[in-house]
């Protein structure tokens, strides 16, 4: 029983593995062309604009 456990969890953790660059890509498509989170949110020590809009 174990040894199924034990082969279980490495194929889910291979499968994992294998489908995170799929699913980088995906995010980063859902965003607008490459643009992350940390992209939209801005950087943290920025000075915060005085453009009016």
């Amino acid at each position: 029983m174990s040894a199924f456990l034990l082969a279980v969890v490495l194929l889910t953790g291979l499968f994992l593995a294998a489908s995170a660059p799929s699913l980088l890509a995906l995010y980063r498509w859902w965003f607008g062309g490459g643009k992350l989170l940390n992209d939209r949110l801005g950087h943290p020590s920025a000075p915060p604009s005085r453009r009016r809009r």
